[in-house]
């Protein structure tokens, strides 16, 4: 290989399963660490965003944009590859529903004693926000927001009359649940 640094890096994530990022395009960046590799090609094997295996790519290294270390997203990745089982299963199988106009209080009250990270979708726009329910009353919800990697993101206030819809601990909350424990750990 003419790269000693490239060498270097599928070296490294080869032989310790140190989790990399190969990036094709800015739309197309695979997670995973190196099996394999020689002059022409490199064979990953495939990481998912939950920490588990998931089948093996082979991409020529020419075709390959950039390769990634070690940022946030990269790490934390590498954690839950180590650690998937900090992902808890689910626990809440029931919501008690009601008929009342004010469905997001009465839904968020009964929630809130959880302890359970919350995804809330805003304006029925299709972005989902995860996060923890802070406080609450009939007309507001101040929710304390968690990133995709578990970062704390503070507290943001909505209108519940906002919130069109709302779910309790689905997988990606659960993840994040794990990462924000993990953070947390860490200081």
């Amino acid at each position: 290989m003419e790269s000693k640094v490239l060498e270097h890096l599928l070296v490294e994530s080869r032989d310790t399963k140190k989790i990399i990022g190969i990036r094709k395009s800015n739309d197309i960046l695979y997670v995973g660490y190196i099996i394999d590799f020689n002059d022409l090609l490199v064979e990953m094997q495939q990481v998912t965003k939950y920490g588990r295996e998931d089948g093996l790519i082979i991409i020529k290294i020419a075709n390959v944009e950039t390769f990634e270390t070690d940022d946030e997203y990269l790490k934390s990745y590498q954690f839950l590859f180590q650690n998937y089982t900090r992902i808890k299963k689910q626990t809440v199988m029931a919501v008690p529903i009601t008929e009342s106009e004010n469905w997001q209080y009465d839904t968020l009250l009964n929630l809130m004693h959880e302890q359970k990270l919350v995804t809330i979708e805003v304006n029925n726009d299709g972005l989902f926000f995860h996060g923890y329910i802070s406080d609450l009353d009939d007309t507001h919800l101040s929710f304390n927001a968690v990133s995709h990697i578990g970062r704390d993101e503070g507290f943001v206030v909505y209108k519940l009359e906002d919130i069109s819809s709302l779910s309790v601990d689905e997988l990606e909350s659960r993840k994040r649940q794990a990462f924000y424990d993990w953070r947390k750990e860490e200081k």
